[in-house]
């Protein structure tokens, strides 16, 4: 563990500020608001609730603190809490080892509460990861409560008629761990971005030819788009820092997230070579400089897609006197009709969003719209080539090679004043 940890340790104390300390400082800052204590008991609840977390699968953040709970949820929640708080008290002298473990859940789950109540109330609250603990406390609990189960009913079962079951047992209990790991009832989990691998491999390479060609020691990146800020610039500047390139960014990206050395504060060398990597979802905008490379993820679909897209921007729109009954048809929740309802209604000032749903085009293929009006011929083939592989809702990656004046254009905080 002290080799593991040693280069930590090291560097909290010759750095300014050390690393463990600016976790501390990092944790101990918000400007955000937390999600609250009534947020922070659901996921307590849901942890030990009617299924319990443990028996749980395929959730998001959100669904462990967010929506609906049964009343019955609520009531085999507070039974299970309330009985591992009287086993913590009453088994303490002749069950040591069933007390404790009965007062560890309750521990766990009163500062897991604190902890999730304390996650910022911001779009990144849906990952699932915040929400650890609840597994622990459905896990621990579990056994707890299977435990005084047993105890309760142990004298039946000395009673009653005996069984050898122990091979039996063995074989079930071997079972059901390995069902468990090599078996999934959902879709294999996959990163978001892991469709831009070879997209942003296409890109990395441009660019280090580039570099190497010019014989470059330093290079300047500019992200445009959100997948640019998010995450491929990013993936760009390992791969030239890996081909032993020096990379710098503009100070907007912020020294906490690239470091201080790769900041381009004003009047810095912005280097031998300066790109520009910019991506969209469909038709990148017209910018200077010289294009290195380009990749379309969805280039079939873009052919069909962009024109319609153009089409439709702000055209009138008018449902079928049959839109309501398709709408019935396919989905027997409100919330979801409603839901889809509203995106359909706003095909004219989102038209991307609605043309590159598969249940959207399936619903115009039925005739849902009398207005606007549609070739099927092309929806159906549009059908078959969604729904869009993007990174960060983008699929067009450009990467441009531009001069000093356009950086500075880009760039106002470079410009010496």
């Amino acid at each position: 563990s002290f080799v593991l940890w040693s280069p930590v340790l090291v560097q909290q104390v010759t750095g300014d500020p050390g690393n463990i300390t600016a976790i501390v400082q990092y944790a101990r800052t918000s400007d955000s608001p937390s999600l609250g204590w009534g947020k922070g008991i659901r996921q307590a609840i849901r942890s030990l609730g009617l299924p319990p977390m443990f028996l749980r699968d395929d959730l998001r953040g959100d669904e462990i603190y967010n929506g609906p709970i049964a009343w019955y949820e609520m009531v085999v929640s507070a039974a299970s809490y309330g009985v591992l708080a009287a086993t913590a008290v009453v088994a303490r002298n002749r069950r040591r080892a069933l007390s404790t473990l009965s007062a560890l859940v309750i521990a766990v789950a009163v500062s897991g509460v604190y902890n999730g109540s304390s996650v910022p109330d911001s779009i990144e609250a849906f990952r699932a990861n915040f929400y650890r603990w609840t597994y622990l406390v459905s896990w621990l609990g579990l056994i707890a409560l299977g435990w005084v189960a047993a105890l309760a009913l142990r004298r039946y079962v000395e009673t009653a008629p005996m069984v050898r079951l122990a091979p039996v047992a063995m074989a079930i209990g071997l079972l059901v761990p390995t069902v468990a790991v090599v078996s999934t009832s959902g879709y294999d989990d996959n990163r978001r971005d892991q469709d831009g691998f070879g997209a942003m491999a296409e890109v990395s390479d441009a660019a280090i030819a580039r570099a190497r060609e010019l014989d470059a020691k330093r290079v300047t990146l500019v992200p445009r788009g959100v997948s640019a800020v998010l995450a491929s610039t990013s993936a760009l500047a390992m791969a030239l820092e890996s081909a032993g390139f020096e990379v710098v960014v503009p100070p907007e990206l912020e020294a906490r997230f690239w470091g201080e050395q790769r900041m381009l504060y004003t009047g810095a060398d912005p280097g031998e070579l300066i790109l520009q990597l910019v991506t969209s979802a469909g038709p990148t905008p017209s910018a200077p400089g010289e294009v290195l490379a380009r990749v379309e993820m969805n280039a079939r679909a873009r052919e069909i897609l962009d024109p319609l897209v153009e089409a439709t921007k702000g055209v009138q729109v008018e449902v079928s006197s049959s839109g309501e009954k398709l709408l019935e048809e396919r989905f027997e929740d409100e919330a979801a009709r409603n839901f889809v309802r509203d995106a359909m209604a706003g095909i004219a000032a989102k038209p991307q969003d609605v043309l590159s749903s598969p249940q959207a085009l399936e619903l115009i293929v039925a005739g849902y719209y009398e207005q606007p009006s549609f070739d099927l011929g092309q929806i159906k083939a549009l059908q078959a080539l969604v729904p869009l592989t993007k990174v960060n809702d983008d699929d067009v990656f450009e990467l441009r090679e531009i001069d000093a004046e356009t950086l500075g254009e880009l760039v106002p905080s470079w410009i010496e004043h």
